[in-house]
């Protein structure tokens, strides 16, 4: 077994990957190992536990989802691509839902979620929406997602008319927004 062989996108690769195969409870640093064809000790130089594993995963989910969000003149559009980004990795590995959940609150990658997070919300007040609205449309974005793919999934499998009302109920969510910001505006002007 080499150690030479290991680096963290080849980790976050497999472990994705067998999450994807047996589902989120049956990964596990053992597993892993196997699967990397390293020792259990040889990984813990790279993965401190379990809890780090599962937060370098979720992470590294987030991330891809805000890097496929496309070009966007405005927030409106920004947080259709990113809702669309969510929803597609949610939809792809349902278990990508509970490993947010088991992470959302950890010491793990506290940091680096932080810095995302607030990347997102200055490029959402960069395209006009005020910082307190920025925060709620981020947060409320993440809500209705993880909500509409759980309900989605109780059924056999995803439809596209799952993902179709989804998309309305995000409209109706922006329009909200939209209407919200207007609203402060003409107080202001007023």
């Amino acid at each position: 077994m080499s150690f030479a062989k290991l680096d963290r996108d080849r980790i976050l690769g497999e472990a994705l990957a067998l999450m994807r195969e047996e589902g989120l409870p049956q990964v596990s640093l053992r597993k892993l190992s196997v699967r990397l064809g390293v020792s259990v000790s040889s990984l813990y130089w790279h993965v401190e536990d379990k809890d780090a594993l599962f937060a370098l995963m979720s992470h590294f989910i987030y991330r891809s989802c805000v890097e496929a969000v496309p070009e966007a003149g405005t927030w409106h559009d920004w947080l259709r691509g990113f809702a669309r980004a969510l929803w597609q990795a949610q939809s792809r590995m349902p278990d990508t839902r509970q490993l947010i959940v088991m992470t959302g609150r950890s010491g793990h990658m506290r940091r680096e979620r932080s810095e995302t997070r607030l990347r997102i919300l200055t490029l959402l007040e960069g395209k006009g929406l005020p910082s307190e609205m920025a925060a709620m449309a981020y947060k409320s974005t993440h809500a209705l997602v993880t909500g509409w793919t759980l309900l989605a999934s109780s059924t056999s499998a995803y439809e596209p008319a799952d993902q179709a009302d989804f998309e309305k109920a995000f409209d109706l969510l922006i329009e909200g927004i939209a209407a919200q910001v207007t609203k402060r505006e003409s107080i202001r002007a007023g």
